[in-house]
C-alpha cells in the first residue's frame, strides 16, 4: 500500500486518479516531481491514504473488468456509422 508519482501515460490512467489514489506530475515535469515527492514525505497521513486507496482500486481492477471495458470498445467502434 505505497503511495504513487505518476505520470498521466497510457491505460494507466484508468485505474490512477490525481488527489484520489495518485500524485500526477506531467511526464518531463522534474520540478513537479521533485514537489509531489516533497510533499509525500512530509505528510504520512497522505502516504496512509493514498497508498490505501490504490491498493483497493488496483485490486477491484480485474482482468474480467478489463475485458469488459474492451469489448465495449469493440461494440462503440463496431456501431459506429
Amino acid at each position: 500500500a505505497l503511495p504513487t508519482v505518476m505520470t498521466p501515460v497510457g491505460a494507466i490512467t484508468d485505474v490512477l486518479h490525481a488527489g484520489v489514489n495518485a500524485i500526477i506530475v506531467q511526464p518531463g515535469d522534474v520540478h513537479g516531481l521533485k514537489a509531489a515527492i516533497t510533499r509525500l514525505t512530509g505528510d504520512p497521513a497522505l502516504r496512509e491514504r493514498l497508498g490505501q486507496a490504490l491498493q483497493r482500486d488496483i485490486k477491484a481492477y480485474t482482468p474480467a473488468k478489463v475485458m469488459a471495458q474492451i469489448a465495449d470498445v469493440i461494440r462503440r467502434v463496431l456501431q459506429a456509422p
